[in-house]
């Protein structure tokens, strides 16, 4: 049957449990076959999660511990009743892809989260809605639908999502393979980029493979 799974360290009742497709990649987390559960290893690469499978008590909560996979923040929606989300993350050695809508709310990374976070650089991509954005360094700016925005995760910071309904993919890349590929992206971090058919070609791509992660073979995704 179907395996339930959270990655450590929440522990949702298994009444409310994370839906997740579990694949080869290392992790580790908490199964529910029965009324107890259980530690153990195991190998995923996509998280799913749906806040309407939650309590409207534990739906904030259920949202921040889905995306610190990708990135550390503290959530105030505008009302917590009427919160709604649904995110998946796609894994991969070295690489993360999201995808989310929320509603309205509000984000603050503290000094502490963004020092937890690590030092990947997240591009946002807004597909729907918007955000308005502050990172420490950097200045005030909006971004929406045809820009992205370049976040060095390392920055505390805050933002406010605008409308009713917020979609965004978001691609986190880890800055030692920057690095390594010769790309430095200094100069447009903290900033938003209109996107140009190079964003296009490489945010085309992401997503095909964050869509088709399911489906490849364990050989393929390491």
């Amino acid at each position: 049957g179907m395996m339930i799974a959270t990655l450590a360290p929440w522990r949702p009742a298994p009444q409310q449990s994370l839906q997740c497709r579990v694949l080869p990649f290392p992790g580790e987390c908490f199964i529910w076959t029965g009324p107890v559960p259980t530690r153990k290893t195991c190998r995923m690469s996509v998280l799913t999660l749906s806040a309407s499978d939650f309590d409207p008590d534990v739906r904030v909560a259920a949202f921040q511990d889905a995306v610190a996979s990708m990135c550390r923040l503290e959530i105030t929606p505008d009302d917590s009743a009427s919160f709604r989300s649904e995110t998946t993350i796609g894994l991969l050695p070295g690489l993360m892809t999201g995808q989310t809508m929320r509603s309205r709310c509000g984000v603050v990374r503290t000094q502490a989260l963004a020092a937890e976070t690590g030092d990947n650089v997240m591009v946002h991509v807004p597909l729907s809605g918007g955000f308005s954005m502050y990172q420490q360094g950097g200045s005030n700016v909006v971004c929406t639908p045809g820009s992205v925005y370049l976040d060095p995760n390392e920055m505390p910071g805050s933002a406010e999502f605008h409308g009713e309904r917020n979609d965004a993919f978001y691609l986190s890349i880890p800055r030692a393979f920057l690095a390594s590929a010769g790309t430095s992206l200094n100069g447009a971090l903290r900033e938003v980029q209109p996107v140009t058919p190079q964003w296009r070609l490489l945010l085309r791509y992401a997503r095909s493979l964050h869509e088709e992660l399911a489906l490849l073979p364990a050989e393929e995704i390491a």
